[in-house]
């Protein structure tokens, strides 16, 4: 989803983290953040490709908060069963979903963590 918005030294120092932030179960998924100096201090919303993750019965989306040197990543219900406090802790298969956008069609707004409108 970070592709085309983070450099590949900025990917990189991501997957050196050892420790989250930030986390937040919602009853329905959570939200984990993380801050790295490099990160972009503008606000953007990263929703393409669509992201699916899958352990056992519960299926999940994804959508990647960036902002103010913090990427935050929203893992929410995404099926009939409620992503469960132990999701992280699960054997999650993630795939990317293949591109059906009609990119002539108008951008949908989506609202942050912080409660802000993104589109």
């Amino acid at each position: 989803m970070a592709d085309g918005a983070l450099s590949d030294e900025q990917l990189t120092a991501l997957g050196e983290i050892e420790c989250a932030t930030g986390y937040e179960y919602t009853g329905c998924g959570y939200f984990l953040q993380v801050h790295l100096p490099s990160l972009p201090i503008a606000r953007r919303t990263l929703s393409t490709p669509g992201v699916v993750g899958r352990a056992g019965d519960v299926q999940a989306g994804f959508l990647v908060f960036l902002g103010e040197q913090a990427l935050t990543l929203e893992c929410h219900t995404w099926g009939p069963v409620d992503v469960p406090p132990d999701f992280r802790d699960r054997d999650v298969s993630i795939a990317a979903l293949p591109d059906t956008t009609d990119h002539r069609a108008t951008p949908r707004s989506v609202t942050d963590p912080a409660g802000s409108e993104r589109t």
